[in-house]
C-alpha cells in the first residue's frame, strides 16, 4: 500500500523518519537507520513492533517465515496471522544474514497446511496417538494430511553468524502437543529437538506409557529444511 519516507542525511548517516507501511492485510513499523561512514554499512532498527497483525501467506512459508518457525516451511496452505518485535537489530547491508537480529515472534492464531517437516511431526503425533490408544506397535498408515493448529503463542528468536534460533514454538495435532527448540541455517540446514509431553490420560488408558508418567519426549530433528530427519 501507499506510504510515506522521510528521510534525513547528515554525518554519514541516513536517517528514516518512523512509517507505517499496510502489508497483507496488516502493518509495518519501521524506522531504520543506516550508517554510511563504516565498511560494511549498517542497518539498525530501534526495539519494538515491527510487523502488527500480518496476515499468513504460502509465500511467506516459502520464504523468511521459515527461518523462524520451521515446522511451517514450504506449507501448502496457510491462514492466520502474527505479529514481530524486535529488541535489536544489527544489519550489515552487504550481508544481512549476518546480522545480529532478537526479537519475538507473537502467533495470534494459525492454520498451517503440510510441508516437509510437519508432515514428518505429524506421522510421530500420529504414532504416539496411537500408542496412546492402545497400540502398541504405534500408527502403520501415513498420516492424514491435515492441518497444523498453531494455537496463540509468543516465540524468542535470534539470528547470528547466519543461523536462526528460536525456542518453544508448538503445535497441536489432536490431543498431541509438539514443541520445537534449536536452529535454522541460512544453507537450510537444521538443528533442533522436537518434545512431545506424556499426558497423564494416555498413560491411564495404555500400559505401556506407564513408565514415562510425567516425562517428555525429546526427537532430535536435522537434514534440511526441504528434507528433515527425525531420529
Amino acid at each position: 500500500g501507499p506510504g510515506d519516507l522521510d528521510a534525513r542525511l547528515a554525518n554519514g548517516k541516513l536517517v528514516v523518519a518512523p512509517m507505517d507501511l499496510s502489508v497483507s492485510e496488516g502493518t509495518l513499523h519501521l524506522a531504520p537507520t543506516v550508517s554510511l561512514d563504516q565498511t560494511p554499512m549498517v542497518v539498525t532498527m530501534p526495539p519494538g513492533i515491527v510487523a502488527e497483525r500480518i496476515r499468513i501467506s504460502p509465500q511467506m512459508c516459502t520464504s523468511w517465515l521459515k527461518y523462524l518457525a520451521p515446522m511451517i516451511a514450504d506449507a501448502t496452505a496457510a491462514e492466520g496471522n502474527f505479529s514481530v518485535g524486535l529488541t535489536q537489530a544489527v544489519i550489515p547491508v552487504d550481508s544481512p544474514t549476518a546480522g545480529n537480529v532478537e526479537g519475538v515472534l507473537d502467533i495470534h492464531n494459525a492454520q498451517i497446511g503440510p510441508g516437509p517437516l510437519s508432515q514428518q511431526l505429524l506421522a510421530l503425533a500420529t504414532q504416539i496417538k496411537a500408542i496412546a490408544d492402545g497400540n502398541l506397535l504405534g500408527a502403520t498408515a501415513a498420516p492424514p494430511k491435515r492441518w497444523l493448529e498453531l494455537p496463540p503463542q509468543r516465540i524468542g528468536f535470534r539470528m547470528a553468524e547466519n543461523r536462526v534460533y528460536h525456542e518453544g514454538l508448538q503445535m497441536v495435532v489432536d490431543d498431541v502437543v509438539i514443541r520445537t527448540s534449536g536452529s535454522v541455517g541460512t544453507d537450510q540446514t537444521m538443528s533442533m529437538i522436537a518434545e512431545v509431553p506424556i499426558r497423564d490420560e494416555w498413560v491411564a488408558k495404555s500400559q505401556y506409557l506407564a513408565p514415562l508418567r510425567g516425562e517428555t519426549i525429546r526427537v532430535p530433528i536435522h537434514g534440511t529444511l526441504t528434507s528433515p530427519k527425525l531420529d
